[in-house]
């Protein structure tokens, strides 16, 4: 390159020189010039560089290998002694040290660079590990016969790193010795040796598996014995393997617990030797099985007393025994068994009670111990008694009488008509009835001698095994109780029973075909069989119940199809084959049944049809419950179908090629939703046909109130085809228009004019009117104003004043309560915001008490809704009465509208993680989807079906048509009960409390009050009583305590009873008693609590009860600052009514 250079500029000289000289043609004459400078050579500097190798590939972490970086100058001459920089673009998949040794980190790919100045060479590095070895852990084991063991495999490279996300395959040399499965886990399965290997690409690694019987069980037979001192009894052990195989020549060691009682040899030869318990072990390798031996003393002599007796008949004797030894001591604590030689002359029960029948003699004996020893007594007995007296006792013996909660008279003198549960006639007994007493037993032969019997009732006692054929004697018998018992053969003898006209045998445990003896009771109008395990089909023979009015076949395994014959039973009124296997269609017959009222078909999973077409043309069909099934009621019975108040019936889908229907919320063809009148909705109109080509044509909806058009409506056509099947989920595939609210009132009808210029071919099928003549009725229901009070609660401790931001902002448009306006039936709302209350306690279930106080105390009319920003116990700051108008609510809207949705009777759905508590079962969506297509007005577009209900506890919230149908019958059927606003107070006592989640009663602290009265609506198990200085009984109120929607069962209770002026005790205790126990106030009661009042509205202000609250209620304090003018109400649990 310097040579080039020189050249260069010596050639550059010489050109310039003879340019010069040709300037003017003429030559110059020659004059001395200087050398020109020659030019500096430039200094090298790096150009480029190269690493070698430029790839590398490692297979191992910590695998190193060397670069090597190859610097030139711009010469194209090699640099030495360059200081190099190198680096990794990713040292977490491999590092370079500053002489070039790469390193292996992780596997991956990275760039290594090499750079000197600003001159930076590259080379690609990737790390992939290769699987150099796999390790089993543990490498070798012994196991017992069905004995596992979780083997772990580990892949490493060479250089020992562990390779992951590799596929481990596990198999097994020798699968009759051992198995493996895909996890690793191996399980012995006979004896012998195998090996296990776990394979990761082609690289194996071993483990050694050695399979032994080993002993994991020992067997004594006998497991039990019992032996008199002096007997011997020779014991067996069997040595058994984990599979319950035995395994024989194994040596049995054997030895007593307590050699004073027994001892055994080594043969296992037992000598009992005294009385007393103990254990015989047999052991094996270790391993103990055990028998359990008593020894008794030696039973000489059963001693019966009095050996002789002359009774008369329906008399009783008490015999006593005595067990002695040889030597004439007594033995005590045997078990002695009664028996009589003659039960048609004397009866024994098991404590020695005899009971002479009729005239003749008897031996009674009482045996005792192992052996057959025995006492008797010789019982003589004279005259007779009354054939119903004699079946009476004899029931009596036969059933434990002696262990009944009702038996008073029985087997005494009294006339039997004093026999508890007997009725007499012209003196026989004609009634029977004792449920649920605690009878235990199988009925004998002596019900036969009832000859006159009318009426037996004998439910719900322990009673078992088949029904005595002796029944067939009562051939006046009428009604026959014997539900919730064990009662399980039906014997062909019943159907002789000509009179009987109700027979109940349900909840026991018949099993089979329902026998025929049942259809051959011609008077029998009640026939109830449900919940037994009868099976088969369901007889053609129901026809020849002429005067059956009520069946009850629900839950057994009934299979097959409803027979058609049953259409012949006109006289039906009520059917119920719920929960069984039913199968095939519904028969047409069904439509015949004028009287039927009720049926239940429900949960028959492969039972389908359509209900009868006829009941649309009467006043009013029955009610129906096909939930679980494939049934379904036609387009002509919609409705009926609203009429419906039992369940939700699905509507038959329309096979006509076009429906339509108004939307608000959620709507379906088959399951319809109501109306709401004033609210908008949204019509969509669905067109299909088989085959494409033809665009949505234009369609004209017109709505008529009586003869009047309402409103009309053009839907343009549109550039989408018809679509051949429906899609809700797409608003382009449905002609849609919304409808005003002023337009949607009861009475409507709609008439659903589709392509009215017939542009459409005829061959599409696609039907020109909506219905195909007259109106279709729009099924609307108006709504009650929805009155709520709302009462925001400060906690005494660090209030939270944002609730009161939040109470004021209780708007249906914008504010927390807008999602209850929008899913629940809501059209107007008339919001009081109560003043703020102050209350001690952060728990929910208090604050939903104090709220329903609130409502007793001040009885303004509609809903009370407690607000809170956050709670302590667990409780996601909400909860409710069902069907109550008191919830309370931390300030969210969906959760204000879950609540209440509650307080509109709604439950909740099973969706949830855990499932809430009290699920709706008959709610028609197992996974609480709302089932069906919605609509959201303000975001104008579709919810999908799978979207969740409101009222469960998952995701996107909206509700179902199930739902919107059950809130609206509470709102226009129950909210109409609560009346209007209380105008009158009275002088009251408060009387409030409740049950925790485990049951137990509590009281809270009463008050004497100035306010509505307010008393149960109905009976129930839970009775609150007010006793006087004299244990005078003031008031005694009987009440079922409200069902709450959360708080795991817990519940209260808030009434105000009035006290009458006249009163002249002064009030003691409240006791308050429940199937979980008692609760009491009294004058003993230290439970200081204090009621904050506004004197000038009257209305509640606070509740306090924790310290220091307490000690202020207790000594009248001065109220805090901020309480100032409010007027306090103190108790400690018992208010004076009146002064001394």
């Amino acid at each position: 390159m310097r040579s080039r250079s020189c050249f260069l500029a010596v050639a550059s000289l010489c050109l310039s020189a003879a340019v010069l000289s040709c300037s003017d043609g003429a030559v110059a004459p020659s004059s001395p010039t200087e050398p020109p400078t020659p030019t500096a050579p430039e200094p090298p500097r790096p150009a480029r560089v190269t690493i070698t190798p430029t790839t590398l590939a490692l297979s191992s972490l910590g695998a190193t290998a060397q670069l090597r970086a190859v610097v030139v100058d711009q010469h194209g001459q090699t640099l030495s002694g360059v200081a190099v920089r190198w680096s990794s673009s990713d040292t977490l998949v491999a590092r370079v040290d500053g002489s070039g040794l790469v390193t292996a980190v992780a596997e991956g790919g990275t760039s290594i660079a090499a750079a000197v100045d600003s001159v930076t060479g590259q080379a690609s590095v990737q790390v992939e590990q290769r699987v150099a070895a796999v390790r089993v852990s543990p490498e070798a084991a012994t196991l017992g016969v069905g004995d596992t063991l979780r083997l772990s495999a580990e892949a490493v490279d060479a250089g020992g790193s562990p390779v992951s996300g590799r596929e481990i395959r596990w198999t097994s040399a020798d699968t009759l010795v051992a198995t493996v499965d895909g996890s690793g886990l191996v399980t012995a399965a006979a004896e012998g040796a195998t090996s296990i290997v776990a394979a990761v690409d082609s690289v194996t690694g071993p483990a050694s598996v050695q399979v032994e019987r080993r002993v994991a069980a020992v067997r004594v037979s006998p497991a039990n014995a019992t032996l008199n001192a002096g007997d011997t009894l020779r014991l067996s052990a069997d040595a058994l393997d984990a599979n319950g195989s035995p395994i024989p020549g194994k040596q049995v060691r054997w030895t007593s617990a307590d050699t004073l009682v027994a001892t055994v040899d080594g043969s296992g030869l037992v000598a009992a030797v005294a009385e007393g318990g103990t254990s015989i072990m047999a052991e094996v390798d270790s391993v103990r099985g055990v028998a359990t031996v008593q020894v008794e003393r030696r039973i000489a002599a059963v001693r019966v007393a009095p050996e002789a007796a002359t009774l008369s008949a329906g008399d009783t004797l008490r015999l006593s025994v005595e067990v002695v030894d040889a030597h004439g001591s007594p033995i005590p604590g045997k078990e002695i068994r009664w028996s009589s030689s003659d039960t048609a002359v004397a009866w024994v029960d098991s404590d020695g009670l005899a009971f002479g029948w009729r005239e003749g003699r008897a031996t009674v004996s009482a045996a005792a111990g192992l052996g057959d020893f025995a006492g008797s007594a010789e019982v003589t007995l004279e005259g007779e008694i009354s054939q119903d007296r004699l079946a009476l006792s004899r029931l009596y013996f036969r059933l434990g009488g002696r262990h009944w909660w009702r038996s008073d008279g029985w087997l005494t003198d009294a006339p039997l008509e004093d026999w508890s549960g007997v009725q007499m006639a012209q003196n026989r007994v004609r009634g029977l009835s004792l449920p649920g007493n605690g009878m235990v037993g199988r009925l004998g032969d002596e019900l036969g001698l009832l000859t006159e019997l009318w009426r037996l009732d004998l439910s719900a006692n322990l009673i078992w095994g088949a029904l005595p054929p002796e029944l067939a004697k009562l051939q006046r018998l009428k009604v026959l109780y014997m539900s919730d018992a064990a009662i399980s053969e039906i014997p062909p003898e019943l159907g002789k029973m000509a009179a009987l006209w109700l027979l109940d045998l349900e909840n026991n445990d018949l099993m089979g075909g329902v026998p025929d003896a049942i259809w051959n009771l011609q008077s029998l109008t009640t026939l109830q069989l449900g919940d037994n395990s009868l099976s088969g089909p369901l007889s053609p023979r129901i026809a020849d119940l002429p005067h059956l009015n009520h069946l009850d076949l629900s839950g057994n395994e009934i299979s097959g199809p409803i027979p058609a014959e049953i259409g012949e039973s006109s006289r039906l009124e009520t059917l119920d084959l719920a929960d069984n296997r039913l199968t095939g269609t519904l028969p047409s017959g069904l439509g015949d049944l004028r009287r039927l009222s009720d049926l239940d078909l429900s949960d028959n999973a492969e039972l389908s049809g359509r209900l009868p077409v006829i009941w649309a043309a009467r006043d009013r069909g029955p009610t129906v419950d096909v939930s679980g099934t494939e049934v379904c009621a036609p387009q002509a019975l919609r409705d009926w179908r609203s009429k419906n108040e039992l369940h939700l019936i699905p509507l038959c889908s329309g096979e006509d090629g076009a429906f339509a229907y108004l939307v608000q919320t959620t709507q379906s063809e088959k399951y319809p939703a109501p109306i709401i009148a004033g609210e908008d909705a949204l019509l969509r109109v669905f067109l299909t046909a088989d085959s494409g080509g033809a665009n949505l044509p234009p369609i004209r909806a017109r709505f008529y109130s009586g003869a009047r058009l309402a409103h009309s409506v053009e839907l343009p056509g549109s550039s989408v085809p018809i679509p051949t099947e429906v899609d809700e989920g797409n608003l382009s595939r449905s002609a849609n228009a919304r409808i005003p609210g002023k337009v949607l009132q009861p009475g409507l009808e709609m008439v659903i004019e589709i392509d009215p210029a017939s542009t459409l071919d005829p061959a599409l099928g696609i039907p020109k009117r909506i219905p195909e003549e007259g109106r279709a009725p729009v099924d609307i229901r108006q709504v009650p104003l929805l009155e709520l009070t709302a009462i925001p609660f400060l906690y005494t401790e660090n209030p939270d004043s944002t609730v009161l931001e939040y109470a004021n902002d209780l708007n249906t448009e914008t504010g927390v309560f807008s999602k209850a306006a929008a899913l629940l039936p809501i059209v107007d709302i008339d919001v009081a915001i109560h003043d703020p209350v102050w209350t001690t306690s952060r728990f929910v279930a208090d604050m939903l008490r104090e709220t329903e106080a609130i409502r007793v105390l001040e009885g303004r009319a509609g809903y009370y809704m407690g607000l809170m920003t956050r709670v302590d116990g667990g409780v996601q700051g909400q909860a409710s009465y069902f069907g109550s108008p008191t919830f309370v609510s931390h300030v969210d809207p969906v959760t204000i509208a879950h609540e209440l949705g509650h307080s509109m009777s709604l439950m909740h759905t099973k969706c949830g993680d855990p499932p809430p508590a009290r699920p709706d079962e008959k709610y028609p969506w197992a996974d609480g989807s709302i089932g069906a297509w919605g609509y959201d007005f303000a975001a104008e577009e579709v919810i999908p079906p799978h979207a969740s209900d409101v009222m469960g506890y998952c995701g996107l919230n909206w509700i179902s048509t199930y739902h919107i149908g059950k809130a609206l019958r509470h709102r226009v059927e129950v909210e109409v009960t609560w009346g209007a606003d209380a105008a009158e107070t009275a002088p009251s006592l408060l009387v409030w409390g409740g049950k925790n989640p485990d049951g137990q009663p509590f009281l809270m602290p009463s008050f004497r009050v100035d306010a509505p009265t307010v008393l149960p609506a109905v009976g129930g198990d839970h009775r609150v009583i007010g006793y006087g200085t004299d244990d005078e009984a003031l008031f005694s109120l009987s009440f079922a305590m409200p069902e709450t929607a959360h708080l795991d069962g817990a519940s209260s209770f808030v009434f105000a009873v009035p006290t009458a002026p006249h009163s002249h005790g002064a009030l003691e205790r409240i006791v308050l008693t429940g199937p979980g126990g008692m609760a009491t106030l009294d004058r003993g009661t230290d439970r200081p609590m204090s009621i904050l009042l506004d004197p000038a509205t009257g209305r509640v202000r606070g509740f306090l009860e924790a310290p220091p609250f307490q000690a202020m209620a207790a000594d009248g304090a001065r109220l805090l600052p901020r309480w100032s003018g409010l007027e306090i109400l103190t108790s400690r649990g018992i208010p004076k009514l009146q002064q001394p």
